[in-house]
């Protein structure tokens, strides 16, 4: 740190007035809020798939409709499609990943650690927020590329 002796490493800044920290800070609830939403989505088609995945070979044990257990295997290739195309696990995934590193450069910025404790410190901290972003945003449209659709809202 650049500060002398038993000088904080900064001078006080009120949080809530420190715009560079009010940007990183918004960017990273961005990130927290549309996680859980992207888990959420994986967790319950997951669920969906196994619960229909299952209902397969019940439905055929029980001598069911021929008819019934198309639409149930027909539904498990329907859902393994959703999954592919939204990427929901890998959203999630990547969302936390960048929310977790906004949260680092966040708090190295609030305690003045390197590479925040120049006189450039907000500047630094909003650089990096923007790398954050622009990775975190290739990634997700790899994702969109892989998934087969086009995309219609980036992070």
């Amino acid at each position: 740190m650049t500060s002398e002796p038993g000088t904080p490493p900064n001078p006080a800044v009120d949080p809530g007035r420190d715009p560079h920290l009010v940007y990183a800070r918004q960017e990273r609830d961005w990130y927290a809020k549309h996680a859980p939403r992207e888990r959420l989505g994986y967790q319950s088609l997951e669920i969906l798939v196994l619960a229909l995945g299952a209902s397969v070979p019940v439905a055929a044990a029980v001598h069911a409709d021929a008819g019934v257990t198309a639409v149930l295997g027909a539904a498990v290739v329907v859902a393994t499609g959703v999954r592919s195309v939204f990427r929901w696990q890998e959203n999630w995934i990547g969302f936390i990943d960048a929310q977790i590193q906004l949260d680092d450069q966040i708090a190295l910025y609030a305690l003045g650690d390197a590479p925040y404790d120049g006189a450039d410190r907000g500047e630094c901290l909003a650089r990096e927020v923007q790398a954050i972003k622009r990775q975190e945003t290739e990634r997700w449209r790899a994702r969109r590329r892989a998934g087969g659709s086009a995309p219609t809202g980036a992070p």
